[in-house]
Parts: structure tokens; C-alpha cells; sequence
């Protein structure tokens, strides 16, 4: 244990000192190190039950990129592991490859697995983020019949008004149909509420 810390901390150390912005100014990773860390161990440690000590030649997929989660591309690959991290919010990923936290952001499935599995074949660390839906991607997956080593999910779909995305449906109109339900159903209970109660045009349904 007390040299697999070593190993993080040293790992964590290099890829933190030399994070810079766009602008060339350097960015402070260190802030975050808890939650990477904790994020780190639990990979270590489903590596070191199931596969052998690491998650080299392994393929990691997680949904959501957002919080805690935009910890896990950074973890994954110090465990040496190839990840795929699906986050409907393209932002959510723009911050995680500008921090140094992933590789990089893709937009189409196919390019993502061209990525990651030469990355597997090769035993090499790489993570991606792919916009996408992770209601949509994971049927994707298996219709190619690519079957995930670890697969987690770190999406916010607990909360139906701010987190949960349906299927086939982009961020914005999904928000705009939860305000609508929200300003409705604080109608229905006499409380006073900012938001207007019109319909979601996207989903053709009235909130009610």
C-alpha cells in the first residue's frame, strides 16, 4: 500500500506541475487531490481483486464528467487503464481536457473506440471523452460488442429536475422541460414561483 501512495503521489506531483492553460498560465490541480485520490484507490483496488495489480490492456467506461466525477479520467489512466468517460455536457469535458485531467474530447462513438482500442491492444494509458448520452451509448456498446473491464456511472440521473437526461435528448431542452415541470407543479401547491408553466415544446407534452 505504502508504495502504491508513492507511486500516486508521484504520478499526481508531475502531471499537476506542468497543467497549463491556454493562456500559458499553470493550473492548480492540488485543490482536487482528494477527491483524485480517493478516486485513484478505488480503481487500484478492483484492479489489484480482478486483474492482476492494474488496469493496463483494461477498458474503464463511466458516465458523467461533472464533480466527482471529472476525477476518474485522471485516475484511470495512473492505474494505467484505457477510459471513455460519457457526459452529455460538452463543457463538463472541455474543463477535464483543459485541466489535464483527459486527453481528449471526441464527438462520434467510432472514433472514441479507434482510440481506446489501440490504447487496450497496446497496454497503453489514454482516456477520452465522448459527448454523448450515456442512455444512448451504452446500447451502442453492446451492439458492437464491446464489453466494458469496469463500467461506472457518475451521472446525476437521482435527480429528476436537474440531473436525469432521457434518451435521444440534448441537455437544453431536457432543462427547459424540468423548469416547466417545476414552475407547474409549485403552481399546483400554491407557491409562488418566477418560472413560467408553459409546455415543453421539445417533448410535445404539457407539463401537468
Amino acid at each position: 500500500m505504502a508504495s502504491k501512495q508513492a507511486q500516486f503521489r508521484a504520478a499526481f506531483r508531475c502531471r499537476a506541475n506542468d497543467v497549463r492553460a491556454d493562456d500559458g498560465r499553470k493550473l492548480d490541480l492540488h485543490r482536487n487531490q482528494g477527491i483524485l485520490q480517493g478516486t485513484y484507490e478505488t480503481f487500484a483496488a478492483a484492479a489489484r481483486k480482478h486483474f492482476g495489480g492494474d488496469l493496463a490492456g483494461k477498458l474503464v467506461v463511466s458516465g458523467g464528467m461533472g464533480g466527482m466525477g471529472g476525477a476518474q479520467p485522471l485516475a484511470a489512466t495512473l492505474n494505467s487503464g484505457a477510459f471513455l468517460g460519457i457526459d452529455v455536457d460538452p463543457e463538463r469535458i472541455k474543463r477535464r481536457v483543459k485541466s489535464g485531467y483527459c486527453d481528449v474530447m471526441v464527438n462520434d462513438l467510432d472514433e472514441s473506440l479507434r482510440i481506446l482500442k489501440n490504447a487496450v491492444r497496446k497496454r497503453e494509458a489514454a482516456s477520452v471523452g465522448l459527448v454523448a448520452n450515456c442512455a444512448d451509448l451504452i446500447p451502442a456498446l453492446a451492439k458492437r460488442g464491446v464489453v466494458p473491464d469496469l463500467l461506472t456511472d457518475q451521472t446525476s440521473a437521482h435527480d429528476p429536475l436537474n440531473g436525469y437526461i432521457r434518451k435521444v435528448s440534448t441537455l437544453r431542452p431536457q432543462r427547459n422541460c424540468a423548469s416547466a415541470i417545476l414552475a407547474n407543479t409549485a403552481a399546483a401547491r400554491s407557491i409562488p414561483s418566477p418560472r413560467t408553466s408553459a409546455g415543453c415544446s421539445t417533448c410535445k407534452n404539457s407539463a401537468r
